[in-house]
């Protein structure tokens, strides 16, 4: 579910993000569920997103804050 799977893409994957965040990996595949499977609805929660943010401002990523709210008007793929 997005913005959280494009999130983890950009960096590198649910490893990586674990990493940075100091969260299980298993955390970060919640954050790509549906809240009836147990996850978040694609949101990542705000403390690991501070997280991500730093370490993208850290090494230049092309990531803003702006990239972890879902785009108005935009149906999510995977609730249909």
């Amino acid at each position: 579910m997005e913005p959280a799977s494009s999130i983890i893409k950009a960096f590198g994957g649910h490893a990586k993000v674990a990493e940075i965040t100091n969260r299980h990996r298993v955390r970060t595949y919640a954050w790509t569920k549906k809240k009836s499977e147990g996850g978040t609805d694609g949101r990542i929660p705000p403390e690991p997103a501070e997280d991500l943010l730093a370490y993208a401002r850290k090494n230049d990523l092309p990531i803003t804050a702006e990239d972890f709210f879902p785009k108005p008007g935009k149906a999510q793929a995977d609730d249909k």
